[in-house]
């Protein structure tokens, strides 16, 4: 099967949304976030933002930026738990997309496509990275799916 961006997109959304301490998720632009309209409730945030597409013959390899972070005490008292819960959430998200076609995956029967995720996934802590005391860990998936490269699939008029 091949899979779209959005297709991509709703994977995350599907697996968001069935974790138990991830509590929003959001996509797009990091820059375009306004975290200061967020409260402790929308925390645990994952936020995903498309990277880069390379098309090849027969593969589709997508690298997709994600964060995943929470917000942390003034005094960084809680400093050391954020990471490692943040570090945890990561490694369940990286672990979905490797496991995707697994019985135990958090994705429903008809999402699920065949993709190939390229490991190791490099991911690096922040704090402070915004104007609040927020904490976690980003890195980049690298997504290797399907894909045709085929002019009569395509919607153009054929002469």
């Amino acid at each position: 099967m091949q899979l779209t961006y959005n297709q991509l997109i709703e994977v995350f959304t599907d697996l968001a949304s069935k974790h138990y301490q991830i509590q929003s998720i959001e996509q797009g632009e990091i820059s375009d976030v306004d975290i200061s309209k967020k409260d402790a409730t929308n925390f645990p945030l994952l936020f995903v933002e498309p990277n880069q597409a390379a098309i090849d013959k027969g593969t589709l390899l997508y690298s997709i930026d994600f964060m995943v972070m929470t917000l942390i005490q003034a005094d960084e008292d809680n400093l050391t738990e954020a990471y490692s819960n943040m570090l945890q959430i990561s490694n369940d998200i990286i672990s979905e997309f490797r496991q995707v076609l697994s019985s135990c995956s958090f994705v429903s029967e008809e999402q699920k496509p065949d993709i190939i995720l390229i490991t190791p996934v490099v991911l690096q802590p922040f704090t402070r990275r915004f104007s609040n005391l927020l904490t976690g860990w980003g890195g980049t998936l690298q997504i290797e799916v399907g894909n045709k490269l085929d002019l009569s699939i395509a919607p153009i008029e054929q002469s």
